[in-house]
């Protein structure tokens, strides 16, 4: 026996050779490689980025008008290069506050991208394909498996597809990939000193985007806490707190000129009334699109007990199951008329962010890996076949610099819409209905003035400034094309003059001989305070990372 290696006289070192012996599975021979998935990424997405800019079409939901109209303003505001504070050729050129009584990053995105390509249609297109692919990146870094799945499931969701097609609500569903992002966090459970800074940004930036889905999301969260014994409130509260004062600028206003135009009527009333929407309800204003969703909700309770979440996920199914219900009309209580739900109007509304909260666990299950597979997307994709059948409906081309006139008749002849640009009835004033005998007099002009004997000469018409130079033998009254609204400033030779606020425009009365008249835009006074609230909620928000103790 050899007791040691000192023994043996030879010692023939053995040499191994590992040949790798290539995969001959189907799935591994048709692999690609990650730089072609890349390439082939970014085909679709060049390809699919020239449909929506080329593709002269948009969905016919009712929605599509504003945000159209919308777009092409703000595509008018920075083409003359002013903020988008006032939508000036609404309303047949007598402007509207416009954007100013909505979330303003919707409209802001789609102008700023149909500036850039020259059509206000095709930058709502852009934008919302756009959301997607910030979907798409939001989940791969969030290191959701299946990602591609998990957009392709949101892409056809009903909810979805509802939101699209039969309503074109594209503001909502830009706003997609922020709802997702903070409702993930909350399904995952963060932890108990969450980074409450991405909160409050990711807050701050929803409620730009969408103002009602931040209020379901930010119920959701709450609720996510209570389901964890408060784990986390603190710093969510917190995060609340930031996200209200960078906002300030936005919604402060926003309360102010709201009751300045009296439109809870037009939001809360007709077609809009809460209990009206509820599922199943037989007196919904859109019957079919109501009993779609209905078999959404039940689709998506299904997918939930057919996967076992209850068990295995249990925060995730909670939160589907409150959405669902708060859309049933086991909920309606909650919806009357002086509760903060009655804001969403459709209760059906609670059905996109259930979507959203089932995405990551359904993108587990790869089409191929498991047969239950094929009954959950069965379930997922069987609603649709109950939606009313998608409209579309072939668009103009808006640029920034085409007139109202222009504007008006190409949409009315496109989409049935009012000529003369009439913006949404919450957007418009009590006087606002005066226009209509005033617009037949003034005719196409930008000012006019009586008596008859004066002249005026418009030296320049901005979106914020109007100058206007008058001439005349005796005292006139000059009517100028433009909605009369409180922060309007008025100046007759450099000194502050009072317009005749009457009959839905502006007027303005000067004595005999020549005069220069300039109206400018100076905006709400609440708006400074907000930006000062703003500017302390970014201070908190830069504070601990400038400040950090070493």
């Amino acid at each position: 026996m050899i007791r040691d290696l000192d023994d043996c006289d030879h010692v023939t070192p053995i040499q191994v050779t590992v040949v790798a012996v290539p995969d001959s599975s189907p799935i591994s021979r048709h692999r690609l490689s990650p730089r072609l998935r890349l390439a082939a990424a970014f085909l679709v997405l060049a390809v699919v980025t020239l449909a929506a800019w080329k593709v002269p079409l948009l969905t016919s939901g009712p929605d599509v008008y504003q945000h159209v109209i919308w777009a092409q303003q703000v595509m008018h505001d920075l083409g003359a290069r002013s903020l988008p504070l006032w939508c000036p050729d609404l309303n047949a050129g007598c402007g509207s506050p416009g954007i100013r009584l909505y979330s303003p990053a919707g409209p802001l995105a789609s102008g700023t991208l149909g500036l850039l390509v020259g059509d206000a249609c095709a930058g709502v297109r852009l934008a919302l394909l756009a959301a997607f692919v910030a979907l798409a990146l939001l989940m791969r870094r969030r290191k959701v498996e299946g990602w591609p799945l998990a957009v392709a499931l949101a892409a056809t969701g009903p909810a979805v597809m509802a939101d699209l097609f039969t309503r074109a609500a594209y503001s909502e569903l830009i706003a997609v990939p922020l709802a997702w992002w903070l409702l993930d966090r909350a399904a995952a459970g963060a932890p108990a000193r969450s980074p409450w800074r991405p909160l409050a940004l990711g807050a701050a930036s929803l409620w730009l985007l969408h103002a009602p889905t931040t209020l379901m999301v930010v119920i959701l969260l709450f609720a996510s806490c209570l389901l964890r014994r408060l784990r986390g409130i603190g710093w969510l509260t917190l995060g609340g707190v930031v996200a209200l004062l960078v906002t300030a600028w936005h919604w402060l206003p926003l309360l102010d000129e709201m009751a300045l135009v009296k439109s809870t009527a037009a939001i809360k009333g007709g077609i809009f009334a809460a209990r009206a929407n509820l599922l199943g309800s037989s007196s919904a204003h859109n019957l079919p699109l109501n009993a779609a969703l209905s078999w959404t909700a039940v689709a998506l309770l299904l997918i939930v007990l057919v996967e076992g979440w209850q068990r295995s996920d249990p925060v995730r199914a909670v939160l589907v199951v409150i959405c669902v219900a708060l859309a049933s009309p086991a909920a309606s209580f909650l919806w009357s008329d002086t509760s903060p739900l009655s804001w969403l109007q459709f209760p059906w509304r609670w059905l996109l962010p259930a979507t959203l909260l089932v995405l990551r666990p359904l993108a587990l299950r790869t089409p191929f890996g498991n047969p239950r597979s094929w009954a959950l997307g069965a379930l997922w994709l069987a609603p649709l076949l109950t939606l009313p059948a998608p409209g579309l409906v072939r668009v103009p081309r808006l640029t920034a610099t085409e007139s109202w006139q222009q504007v008006g008749n190409a949409l009315e002849r496109a989409i049935g819409s009012n000529p003369l640009l009439v913006d949404i009835a919450q957007n418009r004033p009590p006087w606002f209905a005066d226009l209509g005998e005033q617009l037949p007099a003034l005719g196409d002009r930008l000012a006019d003035a009586e008596p008859m004997s004066t002249t005026v000469r418009v030296d320049r018409w901005r979106p914020l400034q109007r100058e206007l130079t008058v001439a005349g033998a005796m005292p006139s009254t000059v009517t100028v094309r433009l909605l009369d609204y409180p922060w309007w400033r008025i100046e007759v030779d450099g000194k502050p003059a009072t317009a005749r606020r009457e009959h839905g425009l502006i007027r303005v009365t000067v004595p005999a001989g020549r005069h220069a008249i300039k109206i400018w835009w100076e905006g709400n006074p609440w708006s400074r305070v907000g930006m000062a609230l703003a500017l302390l909620g970014l201070g908190l928000l830069l504070y601990p990372q400038r400040f950090r103790k070493t």
